[in-house]
């Protein structure tokens, strides 16, 4: 014979369970989801230097540049220092690069930012 009481539980969950994923379909999607985010300057910058045709030389320069910068970020909360910080990156990857290759990644940037200027924001 089968439990009055194990029924009535299944019947229950099986009830609520529906109506929560009735109610889950109902609901619309995060704004998240729906509108791309943009890139920041930094990821534009990334981006681009590596876009370029590095040596291994300097690509194992910009990594070793990219790890202290990081670490050197990692716990500031002031925004000039944090600014500062990344200034004296950027130059630093600069002067790594040789004179076409930084006139390809100013070149870049600019595009770069052009584009992400014209871009209505969401």
């Amino acid at each position: 014979m089968t439990n009055p009481f194990r029924v009535a539980a299944v019947a229950a969950a099986l009830a609520l369970s529906t109506t929560v994923l009735a109610v889950a379909q109902d609901m619309p999607a995060p704004a998240a989801q729906s509108a791309p985010r943009a890139h920041t300057g930094a990821h534009r910058f990334a981006t681009a230097v590596h876009s370029l045709s590095l040596s291994s030389d300097q690509q194992a320069r910009i990594d070793q540049l990219h790890q202290q910068f990081k670490a050197q970020q990692k716990g500031i909360a002031d925004k000039n220092q944090r600014r500062a910080n990344r200034k004296s990156f950027h130059e630093a990857v600069m002067g790594v690069l040789t004179p076409d290759q930084r006139a390809q990644l100013k070149s870049m940037m600019k595009q770069s930012r052009a584009s992400q200027t014209q871009q209505p924001n969401s």
